[in-house]
């Protein structure tokens, strides 16, 4: 399927994906070990870091760390704007803007302020995010039980059944390899996404290029 047309009118630029973060089961950065800040009793479901902060997910909220002195933040329902305290997913958007995902929206970090996307204030067709990417061109990959959805801004177009090859709406998770946009489905199909076009990529495809689909 063509999407250099939809893409023009609505955003710039071919996305490729710069982004992607995975569950972990124990991180290190800049010497800070994760495991020790956030315990043993929450599980990592992603985690991001810019050149000053590391930024890392569970089920139990946000953690924030300073690399730089170890200093720590705990973002949750109770005192924050986080929508859920369940991290579905991070990256790092256009002017190292911070985004979290969750079952509830999302959450944007711009430096100074925290800000809730959500369906109340943009055109998600759902508030049940499942994954989160970013390209270099500044827009968002946003994974969702009702569709694939790409963002620039508050601009969005979701792909779903009934203009996309997409065989199902219910995005499981996002990777990339070689520049390509890898989006599986959670009836594990997987749609590949690059140079401007979207196809069903045979699973024995991915597999023999160990993609890393989760």
């Amino acid at each position: 399927m063509k999407l250099k047309s939809i893409i023009a009118k609505v955003f710039k630029g071919t996305a490729i994906i710069k982004y992607l973060f995975f569950p972990f089961l124990s991180a290190n950065a800049a010497g800070v070990s994760v495991a020790q800040v956030i315990g043993t009793e929450q599980t990592i479901t992603a985690q991001v870091e810019t050149s000053t902060t590391l930024w890392v997910g569970t089920q139990q909220g946000l953690w924030k760390i300073n690399k730089a002195n170890s200093k720590v933040e705990y973002l949750t329902t109770e005192n924050s704007q986080l929508p859920s305290n369940n991290i579905t997913g991070l990256c790092i958007g256009a002017n190292n803007r911070v985004y979290a995902a969750t079952d509830k929206g999302i959450l944007r970090y711009d430096g100074y302020a925290y800000q809730n996307i959500t369906t109340d204030n943009s055109n998600l067709p759902t508030d049940n995010i499942t994954a989160i990417a970013a390209d270099t061109d500044g827009n968002l990959w946003i994974g969702t039980d009702k569709g694939l959805v790409i963002m620039q801004g508050f601009k969005m177009h979701t792909f779903t059944t009934q203009n996309s090859v997409l065989s199902y709406n219910a995005v499981a998770n996002i990777s990339q390899s070689n520049g390509l946009l890898y989006v599986k489905l959670t009836n594990n199909n997987v749609i590949e996404i690059g140079n401007g076009t979207m196809h069903t990529v045979p699973s024995i495809i991915y597999k023999q290029q160990n993609i890393a689909i989760l």
